[in-house]
């Protein structure tokens, strides 16, 4: 019998900007955040985007934010996402420099947590984050 797993991750930051997390839209941002700064990682610059990549099937960005299922039924070609993002605390605050907040990432496949914590050539999450926020360590 197959048992569902799940990869719980806690990320911590601290705002170096002001910082807005309008209500119902948390997720949203952090998972566009999150996406932009995974393909920096993980993808050539060049690259045309998974549908068009000749490695897709092997890019960690593809397999994370763009699977394909070509083989399986029509209405699970575009399958979800194997992650979910969990922003408690997060909904409707006004973040002011300095300050610190968090986020839950919980990973549904192990391959998803291999391609989301190993190191990549082009550096690291950290070294590639952008915007109002900083990760709690720097």
């Amino acid at each position: 019998m197959n048992h569902l797993q799940v990869w719980p991750y806690r990320f911590h930051f601290l705002a170096r900007a002001p910082a807005v997390f309008p209500q119902h839209q948390s997720g949203n941002i952090l998972r566009g955040a999150f996406g932009t700064i995974f393909r920096r990682i993980a993808c050539e610059p060049q690259c045309p985007g998974s549908l068009q990549c000749e490695i897709a099937q092997d890019c960690p960005y593809a397999q994370v934010f763009e699977p394909r299922w070509p083989a399986g039924p029509s209405g699970l070609a575009d399958p979800p996402r194997a992650f979910v993002f969990r922003p408690t605390g997060l909904e409707g605050r006004n973040l002011q420099p300095g300050e610190p907040f968090w986020f839950d990432l919980h990973l549904f496949s192990p391959a998803l947590t291999y391609s989301l914590t190993s190191s990549s050539p082009s550096g690291s999450w950290a070294s590639k984050a952008s915007g109002p926020v900083a990760p709690a360590s720097s």
